[in-house]
Parts: C-alpha cells; sequence; structure tokens
C-alpha cells in the first residue's frame, strides 16, 4: 500500500502543476476578460456546484470507504449515477430561465443550459473517480488531470481572443468535464447496465447519506456570500470579491487539497484503529497548521503585489478584500483536512453536525456582514465566521471522533499561533514600502519567511526545521552529492598486505534493486581521508544470477572485493562473514544506499583509540523503559548525542558507519539458524544483544552527520519501513524474540553506563 507520504507528493506534483497551469492562464484571461464577464459567470458557478452536490448523492466516498463491494455491485452504482446525471442535466437547464429572471441578465439562461452539458459528465464522472481513488492510482489521476488543465486552458484563450467573452468559460467548463469523463471511464472500464439491485447499496447507503447532507449544507456555507452579494450588490463588486475570495483559497486548495483527497482511500483501509488515524492525522495537521500560518501573513502583508502582479491594475479594488480573507486561510487550510478523517472513521453523521453548526454561523455573520454596506465589512465577518468554523469542526472531531478533550489539540497549535502573533508584531512596527511590485513582493517575503524560521526555532519546533532542510534542500544536496561521486576519478587503488593484522575492512551488502547506485556510496568510501585496507561486498546466492552493472564492476580494479555465494541472511551479511574471514582485523560496516562523508572512517578510528573495548557508531539510540517495562522501538531516543562515554544504553545503528573491534561478537553471533529463527530482518537488535553477552558497550562517535545522505532512488525497498515505521514494529517483535531466547531484558540496560 502507498504511503501518505509518497501519494501526496504525487497528488502534489499534479495540483501545483495544475496550479501554475492555472494562474498563467488567469493572468492571460484577466486581461482579455472584464470583471463584469467574471461575475456572469460567478453567479452561475452557484448554480452549478448546487446541482453538483446531487452528483453523486455522497456514493462515491461509499465506495471508496466500503472495502467489501465488488465490481457487480460498482457497476450498479455507476448505473444509477448515469440516470441521475440525465435527470440533473434536465433540470438545470428547466431553471435557467428562473435564474435568469431573478437576476435581471438574460444571458444567463443559454449559460445554464451548455452548463448542464458539463453538469451531465461531471456527474457521470464522480464514480469512476472513486474507483480510481481507491486503487489508488493517485499518478494516473494526477496525469490526466495536467493535460487536461493544460488542453482546456489553450483552448479558452483562443476563445477568448475571438471574442466569445464568458463563453470560453462556458466551454472550458465543457470540454474539461468530457474529457475527465472519457480518460475516467477507459482507465476504469465501468459497466453500465439497467438492473440496478438494492443490495449493491446496502453496505454504504447511511454513510453516504450523511456524507451527502454534509455536502448539500457546505454548499450554502460557502456560497451565501457569493450568493447575496449578486443580489443586493451587484455583478461587479461580485467579481471582485469572487477574484480575492479565489486567490486566498489558492493555498488552501493546492495545499490541504494535496493531502485530504489521499487521506480518505489510505486511512480507510485503518478504519477501526482511530488512535492510529489520530497519531498520523496529527502529524499531517502539524504540517498543515505551519504552512497556513507562513501563508496567512504572507498574504496578508503582501495582498496589494499579490493581486496587481497576478490579475492586474483593473482588480485593484480587490486588494482590501483579500487582505482581510487572509486572515481566514489558516483556519481553512487545517478545518479543510477534517472531513477526510471523519470519512476515514466513519463518522459522517458527525461530520453532518459539525458542519451544520459551523454553516449556520457562517450564514448569520454573512447576512450582519451585509449591514456594513461594503466589501470589506463582509469580508471581515467571513474571515471570523471561517474562524469559529475551526473551533466547531474540531471541538466535534475530537471530543465525539476521537474521544479526546479539544485542549489537548489547542495546546498542540499554541507554539505556531504564537509565531503569527509575532510575525504580525512585527511586520506592524517595520512597515516595508516598496514601489516596484515584484521587488516589494521579494524583500517582505524574504523577511517573513527569515521570521517565520526564527519563529520555529523559538517554539522548539527545530526537528521540522531540520526535516523540511532535508526533504527540500537535502535532496538537492544529495543529487550534486551522487552526480560528483558518480564522476570521482579514483587516483590509485587501496593497499593491503595479507599478512598485516589490524587492518582496517570496510564491510557492506547488496541487492539487486539497489545495484544501478550502489556505484556512488562505493565511491564515497574510496574517498575516505583514511583510507580502508579492503572493502568487502558481500552478496548472497539470490543475486548468483543478476548481472553487475560495469560501473561497479569497474572498481574492482582499485580493491573492491566482490564476495558471492554466501547464505542469504539480508543485512546481517554486512558483517557476518567479515568478522569471520578476518577475526583479527577491524571492521567497519556500512549500508548500500548513503554516501558516506570523507571524515567517517577517520572519526571511527579516533574513537577506537580513546575506546579500544567498546563499539564506535556514527549513530544511535537510547535505550528507554517506563515503569520497569521496556518501552516500544519507535519510542527510543533517536540519534541520541547526550552521552559521549561507552554505555551499554546506546544501541548501534550499524549502518551508519560503525567500527568493531578484533573479537566483538561471541561465537554464538554467527549462528545462522538462530538469525534467521529470531532475528532475521534486524540485525541491529542481533547485534545489541551479542554486544550485551560479550559485555561490550557502544560509544557514540560526534560527527557533524550522524546520519549520511541517501542516495535518491535506493530508498524504493527498505527494511526500515517496516523495522521501525509502525507500533509493534519487527524490531519490537525481534526484541521479545531475543528477550525469550537469551533471558535477557532489554529494559535493564536502559539505566545502566
Amino acid at each position: 500500500m502507498i504511503s501518505i507520504g509518497k501519494a501526496s507528493v504525487i497528488n502534489g506534483a499534479a495540483k501545483y502543476s495544475t496550479v501554475i497551469l492555472n494562474i498563467l492562464f488567469t493572468a492571460v484571461l484577466a486581461r482579455i476578460l472584464s470583471p463584469a464577464d467574471y461575475g456572469i459567470v460567478a453567479i452561475t458557478a452557484v448554480f452549478t456546484v448546487f446541482f453538483g452536490l446531487f452528483a453523486d448523492v455522497g456514493l462515491g466516498a461509499g465506495v471508496i470507504q466500503n472495502q467489501n463491494l465488488n465490481q457487480k455491485n460498482i457497476d450498479e452504482i455507476f448505473s444509477f449515477n448515469t440516470f441521475l446525471a440525465v435527470v440533473l442535466a434536465l433540470l438545470f437547464c428547466l431553471v435557467s430561465g428562473p435564474i435568469a429572471s431573478f437576476y435581471g441578465i438574460p444571458v444567463l439562461r443559454p449559460i445554464c443550459c451548455l452548463l448542464s452539458i458539463a453538469l451531465f459528465f461531471n456527474t457521470m464522472n464522480s464514480i469512476p473517480n472513486a474507483v480510481l481513488m481507491k486503487q489508488q492510482k493517485f499518478l494516473l489521476v494526477g496525469l490526466r488531470t495536467i493535460l487536461v488543465c493544460f488542453f482546456t486552458g489553450v483552448i479558452t484563450i483562443i476563445l477568448a481572443f475571438c471574442g466569445l467573452k464568458y463563453y470560453a468559460l462556458v466551454l472550458q467548463a465543457i470540454i474539461s468535464a468530457f474529457l475527465m469523463f472519457v480518460w475516467n471511464m477507459v482507465s476504469t472500464r465501468l459497466h453500465f447496465t439497467f438492473r440496478i439491485h438494492r443490495e449493491s447499496f446496502a453496505g454504504i447507503k447511511s454513510y453516504s447519506f450523511w456524507q451527502f447532507l454534509d455536502k448539500f449544507v457546505n454548499y450554502f456555507s460557502r456560497n451565501t456570500d457569493h450568493f447575496l452579494i449578486g443580489k443586493f450588490l451587484g455583478q461587479v463588486p461580485l467579481g471582485y470579491y469572487d477574484k480575492s475570495y479565489k486567490l486566498m483559497l489558492y493555498p488552501v486548495q493546492n495545499f490541504t487539497h494535496v493531502i485530504s483527497p489521499v487521506l480518505h482511500p489510505i486511512l480507510a483501509v485503518h478504519q477501526s484503529d482511530r488512535e492510529y488515524i489520530y497519531r498520523k492525522y496529527l502529524k499531517i495537521m502539524k504540517v498543515l497548521s505551519l504552512f497556513g500560518i507562513y501563508i496567512t501573513v504572507l498574504c496578508f502583508f503582501c495582498s496589494r503585489e499579490a493581486i496587481l502582479i497576478v490579475f492586474g491594475k483593473n482588480w485593484t479594488e480587490s486588494v482590501s478584500c483579500f487582505r482581510i480573507l487572509s486572515l481566514a486561510i489558516w483556519a481553512q487550510m487545517t478545518t479543510a483536512s477534517t472531513g477526510a478523517i471523519f470519512q476515514s472513521i466513519g463518522e459522517t453523521r458527525k461530520m453532518f453536525v459539525a458542519t451544520l453548526l459551523a454553516s449556520l454561523v457562517m450564514v448569520i455573520l454573512t447576512l450582519a456582514g451585509l449591514g456594513f454596506g461594503s466589501l470589506d465589512g463582509l469580508s471581515y465577518m467571513v474571515a471570523v465566521a471561517f474562524n469559529i468554523s475551526f473551533v466547531l469542526n474540531y471541538y466535534v472531531l475530537m471530543r465525539y471522533g476521537f474521544n479526546k478533550p479539544f485542549l489537548e489539540l489547542v495546546k498542540y497549535l499554541l507554539p505556531d499561533l504564537a509565531i503569527c502573533g509575532g510575525i504580525f508584531i512585527v511586520m506592524a512596527f517595520l512597515p516595508i514600502h516598496i514601489g516596484n511590485l515584484f521587488l516589494s513582493a521579494v524583500v517582505k517575503g524574504a523577511v517573513m519567511t527569515f521570521l517565520f524560521i526564527l519563529g520555529m526555532w523559538a517554539t522548539g519546533q527545530k526537528s521540522l526545521l531540520r526535516y523540511a532542510y532535508r526533504k527540500v534542500i537535502g535532496r538537492a544536496v544529495c543529487r550534486y552529492k551522487a552526480k560528483k561521486l558518480r564522476n570521482m576519478v579514483i587516483k590509485e587503488p587501496l593497499r593491503c598486505s595479507s599478512e598485516e593484522k589490524g587492518r582496517i575492512i570496510v564491510s557492506l551488502t547488496s541487492f539487486p534493486a539497489r545495484f544501478s547506485t550502489l556505484d556512488i556510496c562505493i565511491k564515497s568510501l574510496f574517498a575516505q581521508s583514511v583510507k580502508p585496507d579492503k572493502i568487502l561486498l558481500y552478496l548472497g546466492k539470490e543475486c548468483d544470477d543478476a548481472v553487475l552493472p560495469e560501473r561497479l564492476l569497474a572498481l574492482q580494479q582499485y580493491g573492491l572485493e566482490i564476495k558471492r555465494g554466501y547464505a542469504d541472511v539480508r543485512p546481517h551479511k554486512k558483517y557476518l562473514f567479515a568478522m569471520q574471514e578476518y577475526p583479527e582485523d577491524i571492521i567497519i560496516t556500512v549500508d548500500d544506499d548513503l554516501m558516506y562523508d570523507r571524515n567517517m572512517i577517520e572519526s571511527l578510528l579516533e574513537s577506537y583509540k580513546k575506546n579500544p573495548k567498546a563499539v564506535s557508531a556514527r549513530r544511535v539510540h537510547r535505550i528507554t523503559s517506563s515503569g520497569g517495562d521496556l518501552e516500544p522501538y519507535d519510542k527510543f531516543d533517536k540519534c541520541w548525542t547526550r552521552l559521549t562515554e561507552p554505555s551499554h544504553i546506546l544501541l548501534s545503528t550499524n549502518g551508519a558507519g560503525t567500527l568493531f573491534p578484533p573479537g566483538s561478537l561471541p561465537e554464538e553471533a554467527f549462528d545462522i539458524d538462530t538469525i534467521k529463527k529470531l532475528c532475521l530482518d534486524a540485525d541491529d537488535i542481533w547485534i545489541k544483544f551479542m554486544l550485551i553477552k560479550k559485555g561490550i558497550p557502544v560509544v557514540w562517535v560526534k560527527s557533524n552527520h550522524s546520519m549520511p545522505d541517501e542516495i535518491l532512488g535506493s530508498q524504493k525497498v527498505a527494511l526500515y519501513y517496516a523495522n521501525t515505521n509502525k507500533e509493534d514494529s519487527n524490531n519490537d517483535r525481534c526484541i521479545r524474540n531475543m528477550e525469550e531466547h537469551f533471558g535477557i531484558h532489554l529494559a535493564d540496560y536502559s539505566w545502566r553506563r
């Protein structure tokens, strides 16, 4: 099953690609079409969205949630939706006349009739799209979205240049819906049938009903402002408000909605384990909250630059409106993800209750905002309503969804709100006024980025900064280092005398999935400031028929020894055979998916000279216990750096660079049958127990890089995910196996030095 992170990256790539395309297309269209053109289409959008509520009456979410539907059930649900599509399209055509009369704009009648075609295909799309999401075909969905966006955007600009005005936007909606439908049907191959049985809806009826009611009520919450502005203030003010509102929604729709669509299909598999979903969601919410704070302050203080750069000087009236609405970005970015969580835990009824309460607040405050008689007054009330909606949604989710106090969430988010308040105070006292729009946006953005990073540092969220660094800047650095290592020319081979003792031997293992990048890792070992005497690559019998890349084979002439035909003991191959074949030598273990800094071996040898009777490791975890019981491996203190003396408390992670003095492990450490029985996939755990039996402590080696840089693309297959990335992980099971077999209780070593 695909991870939330990977799915979000795929969905995000598609979203951001379409965002860039839409911004470019909108920037061109905003200079061709007038605010009145956009206002007319904005009026019809209120009604197309309303009819769109009935597109699947909650059936799409039900198809994703129910894991027991067969192909026949899905075909019948799709067939029902087809009948529904015909009915909705006809109804929309019938009400086009009353809509035009209500607003006093005759052209709305043909526009609504044309948009009924788009409504028909959008309704047909709901079930095939749900099937693709349930099957987690996020890459296919993303590719579809990008291609359709580009094609329809180009056509719309051409039509606008030809003088079709608002009809260009209408035709864009029709073409987009049709292309999506064709793509979805080819991808899912759903079949239409006239015979529909009630049994196909039995498993999703209640779930879908509350899902539909939620969407129905949320529609009025989201569109009350547009409806009332169009009626009482006119289409031109609506055009200004609509542009501000949609620009404000860009970060919400194109960041939160990157994650939210993949949350439901992935977390629905764990719907019976709410604690698991809660833990996962807290991490996701922290990202949403921090990003929401950053975007909020950025949009508020750069509102003028954003409107004029994107839309041009004709939209100056939207600046104040956009600045005020930006105060609701944080609340919307966090709240927008709650729907997927309610769905994942099967609580669509509670989701409806939260939405109903938030909608009542939105309607009341929107009506109050109209009393001010201005867009600014209305915008303030809408912003307040969105922030109250945050409180209502999360109170219901925490209290009745996860059975946890709402204050627990408030405390979790207080550091983020403190960052926001700090930036507002600083920017209010240090206003920046620069005439050039682009330069002003860059300077303000740089200042607020610095303040945001400083705020994260001050609120104790440095680990998130490091994580962000690794994911953004770190990946670029890794690519550069890998390219540099691959192009590195080795000037001379390793020198090793077969008669010497205490030689430095670097040992590692690998498997076919990593052969294509293995030369990068090994070249980083050749580039060490202190050269090893040997570099040994142990391959198991499962690799006997594998073809090694020429780049790897070429390294043999410089001292790499490729040793084939060994027993398949997975990661244990990195140390097990080298220690048996070279018992009087120093063995340094490394992993095949990392690039090691040039001082790795040198730092390990310096530690060895100071601590000759300890295992020296560049990355260690501290074993932790609670009430005398060992805590899960996931709760060990990772990358522990507060202890610089040899200790039994420390557990070495042997792939980051670990030095084993000669004779570090007892003879039974090489018992392959016992390894396979107790601890096949967790060599770090096996070695820790063997070190305890031999009385050998571990010492942390101070370095600038406790964890070497990953070789990008080498982590597609990794034991890490199964070993550590969940409670009751493979590491925890291996620890229990070892404790039962050897009678050693690891908790006893969580306090011993």
